[in-house]
């Protein structure tokens, strides 16, 4: 029953685009800054990974300073571990800029998938 009700509420969730306000500005010129958000509205939120440590919880965009170089970062559904597959994306981050990343959700047959996705800000308010 709970699979179906994930499977019914990713269906349902993934109606909405939204237009979430980003400060684009890096935090510092000795380290990244790296955003993560939502482009969807789904009916949970996500703890957020870098390097197997939450860095968030996401709701809003979060936004954090990074050490340069490569990192693994990933996205884990709240209250919905046993059913979701959460995929680990490298990404490379580089001292003074900012790196955004989506949250996406893909569903699949009796579970979900979610993978951090590294995008511009084109999808994005972005406000310096």
């Amino acid at each position: 029953m709970k699979k179906i009700i994930l499977i019914l509420s990713l269906f349902l969730s993934a109606c909405a685009m939204k237009t979430m306000p980003v400060i684009k500005t890096p935090i510092a010129i000795d380290t990244a800054t790296f955003v993560v958000y939502l482009p969807m509205k789904y009916f949970y939120s996500f703890d957020i990974y870098l390097d197997d440590k939450v860095i968030g919880v996401t709701g809003k965009s979060i936004r954090v300073e990074v050490r340069a170089g490569k990192h693994i970062v990933y996205a884990k559904p709240r209250g919905l571990n046993d059913i979701a597959i959460n995929r680990r994306t490298e990404l490379t981050f580089e001292n003074g800029k900012t790196t955004f990343a989506a949250v996406r959700v893909m569903p699949i047959p009796f579970a979900s998938t979610s993978i951090v996705e590294e995008t511009g800000a084109a999808d994005m308010q972005v406000v310096d």
